[in-house]
């Protein structure tokens, strides 16, 4: 975030509260060496930090297989994606529950009413989805509001016993914790990357 032109935002309210703030906290689900920079001009020169996570801890990702996917051209997503929402649903019949990370709303949108059609093609092993119809779906983006956007997080983190899928673009990419996730597809302007292990 300091990247896209926050720290410039950060700067400005430490000079407009002139150094009258009386405590600080810092939370951050990693600190790099530019958080320590930023926080370090915030902070008392005898804050503490507190690690909840031991030095020798690998990271988590570290454990998940992860896989990625070069296509030849860009009408050769769709298709595959689908192929990979299949598998999921053949390899987890009623627990699978996959995420869909896409770059803009508008893909969101447009793999939301995709998938949606194609699944109800499906069901009883045959079509495009196995689980077909019975395929929960939901759609997380910056023009949903933020009631929408809760909304359909508590509906897909609650799934249980049935397929659901997410669809989303990254406003839910961080801070966001789901149980049961059995595969996570980040589909991106060049290539596909697939997950296709829990998370």
């Amino acid at each position: 975030m300091l990247d896209i032109g926050f720290r410039e935002d950060v700067e400005a309210v430490k000079r407009e509260l002139g150094g009258t703030v009386d405590q600080t906290f810092l939370f951050s689900a990693t600190v790099s060496p530019r958080i320590k920079q930023v926080a370090s001009s915030f902070l008392s020169k005898f804050h503490k930090s507190i690690n909840t996570v031991v030095d020798e801890d690998s990271p988590v990702h570290a454990h998940i297989p992860q896989r990625s996917i070069l296509l030849p051209s860009a009408k050769d997503q769709l298709p595959t994606v689908m192929k990979l929402i299949a598998h999921d649903q053949l390899k987890n019949p009623k627990q699978s529950k996959i995420i869909i990370f896409l770059p803009t709303t508008r893909m969101v949108q447009l793999y939301t009413t995709l998938v949606r059609e194609l699944a109800k093609f499906g069901g009883a092993g045959k079509g495009v989805v196995p689980a077909g119809k019975a395929t929960d779906i939901y759609e997380i983006h910056s023009k949903k509001s933020q009631d929408q956007r809760s909304a359909a997080s508590t509906q897909f983190r609650n799934a249980s016993g049935t397929a659901s899928i997410l669809v989303t673009s990254d406003v839910s990419a961080r801070g966001v914790d789901y149980p049961g996730v059995t595969r996570v597809i980040q589909v991106c302007p060049l290539f596909l990357y697939d997950d296709d292990d829990s998370c």
